[in-house]
């Protein structure tokens, strides 16, 4: 602003004298004013007809490269273009990898890939904007201008899957009232506002601190990460957690968190993962969830056992076919499997201990369940016996797919694991002379899979594709894939891996042949290829 000396009057376009006083108004412009204010109408009429032209300049150049270069969204039907687009958006969408703080991390970028289509042109800005189904993915952060509304009007009426992502404080956890004033001033207005839209929810992914976890209505999947203290769990604002409207069918928790303070509806709930579970929490999901198909538990070894943890009856839940629960300890493998039944379970994946004691509750569990289990995936350690890994396989007569994991079990003395001498046994136990015959172990199973050792044993291979009973040129069992690892660090100007023994190459090559699937490896090299290897330096030194 500047004042004219002469009259006093005031204009906004340019400052002359910015420290001149200016003296009383005298009620009508000098010539000078009058002549600089007709000057500035006409420049302000010329700037407009410029902006005009400029317009028409910008509409020509966007004719001419789209008659030069058609663009895709006018070349190709409206559905295809948004099908196209959509593949994009997929590929776009970064893992939780990508997630932290709202920095962009090196395996990807967060820049939300609707908004870079619709940065190409005015064009694809257009489509891009008027397709709903390319909005329905939406990835919010704390640490930069948050504004959906615009992203969740886009996507009209559809189905929402919203990816939450909060971090704490890295000088505490979330106690102070730094903390508080972020969750009052930020978090949880956004948390009211995607609750108008909560109706069409498909799945909400939530990266939250653990002191807070506001409540939310009814969507169907839940996917919560803790990074903060559990002790920090239920403080905030003094109360407990209440999230009691939330019924999902999916339920995803990554850190170590008790069910009953989050409050959780499980009567839709159909899967189940959670970490660092607490024993109590295991029962908790299976009484409450009566739908539940799949559930994954890792148990926390500080966590000791309920005090009244002997079920009698065992619970039964007649839905449950697949199965994940690493259990650390004998006395939680002797709880879980003598508290419940599952006669619809087909997938079992566990690192039962081989005592005695959880051994003879693991086997009753098998009985009293009379499941048709097609996949088990059995980690075992240095107390497993023979005697009872064969039991075990012999109540599973319906194994398609079988997993050791050894790694725990190995014998450095010996050399070899002692828990497996039994199994090779009895793999062609069928074939030993006996008066009352003896019912073959896996007679179904499908592929093979061994995890650990420093040695390859050829009673192995010998065992799992011995003959039947009644024909010795037609194998037992009909394997589909047979694969090994072993663990074999070799020391400086030490020996060298240990190969295969060349008949039982021959036999594996005889049966790759076939069509079954070898796939060995020693410190992560073909233990074949190797064998052959030394097999053809043999013949050439002859």
């Amino acid at each position: 602003m500047y004042g004219c000396h002469f009259c006093g009057r005031y204009s906004d376009d340019f400052s002359l004298y910015p420290d001149t006083p200016i003296p009383p108004c005298r009620n009508q412009g000098c010539s000078t004013c009058k002549r600089l204010q007709t000057l500035n109408a006409q420049i302000r009429k010329l700037q407009d007809s410029v902006a005009v032209l400029l317009e028409e300049q910008r509409q020509l150049r966007s004719q001419y490269n789209h008659a030069s270069h058609p663009s895709i969204v006018n070349s190709l039907p409206h559905e295809l273009s948004t099908q196209i687009f959509s593949f994009y958006v997929q590929m776009r969408e970064p893992g939780w990898g990508d997630l932290v703080s709202g920095s962009q991390s090196p395996g990807g970028s967060i820049i939300d890939s609707p908004l870079l289509l619709g940065a190409v042109c005015r064009t694809w800005r257009q489509f891009v904007w008027s397709s709903p189904s390319l909005w329905t993915s939406l990835r919010l952060y704390l640490d930069r201008p948050i504004s959906p509304a615009g992203s969740i009007s886009r996507s009209a009426q559809l189905p929402l899957s919203v990816q939450l992502e909060v971090l704490p404080p890295e000088n505490d956890f979330g106690e102070d009232d730094d903390s508080e004033q972020v969750v009052e001033d930020v978090l949880l207005p956004l948390i009211q506002f995607l609750n108008v839209s909560s109706h069409r929810w498909s799945s909400l992914d939530l990266t939250l601190p653990s002191f807070v976890v506001a409540s939310y209505s009814r969507y169907r999947r839940v996917f919560i990460r803790l990074p903060s203290a559990f002790s920090c769990l239920s403080r905030y604002n003094g109360s407990p957690l209440n999230i009691t409207q939330v019924a999902p069918k999916e339920l995803t928790i990554t850190s170590g968190v008790a069910l009953k303070d989050l409050r959780f509806k499980l009567e839709n709930l159909n899967r189940f993962s959670a970490n660092d579970v607490q024993p109590s929490d295991v029962f908790e999901v299976t009484r409450r969830a009566p739908e539940l198909i799949s559930c994954r538990f890792l148990m926390k070894t500080s966590w000791g056992l309920p005090q009244n943890y002997i079920h009698s009856p065992p619970f039964v839940h007649s839905q449950i076919k697949s199965l994940a629960i690493f259990l650390r300890t004998e006395d939680t493998a002797r709880w879980f499997f003598n508290g419940i039944t599952l006669p619809s379970l087909t997938q079992l994946e566990t690192d039962l201990p081989m005592g005695s004691p959880s051994t003879t509750s693991f086997l009753y569990f098998l009985q009293r369940s009379k499941c048709i289990l097609e996949t088990l995936s059995l980690s075992m350690d240095r107390t497993a016996d023979s005697k009872n890994i064969v039991e075990i396989l012999r109540n599973c007569p319906s194994l398609h797919h079988l997993s050791l994991n050894l790694r725990l079990a190995y014998d450095i003395t010996s050399q070899r694991f002692p828990c497996l001498d039994g199994f090779y046994s009895a793999l062609s136990g069928h074939l030993s002379p006996s008066e009352v015959p003896i019912e073959p172990i896996l007679p179904g199973i499908k592929t093979f899979k061994l995890i650990g050792g420093q040695t390859f044993c050829a009673k192995l291979i010998s065992g799992l594709f011995a003959p039947s009973a009644e024909c010795e040129d037609v194998p037992l069992r009909a394997l589909e894939a047979v694969e090994v690892r072993i663990d074999y660090h070799a020391p400086v100007d030490g020996p060298p891996p240990p190969l295969i023994d060349p008949t039982t190459l021959s036999s594996i090559l005889n049966f790759r042949q076939r069509g079954v699937a070898f796939d060995l490896k020693v410190a992560g090299d073909d233990l074949i290829q190797l064998s052959i290897n030394k097999g053809s330096e043999g013949n050439q030194g002859e």
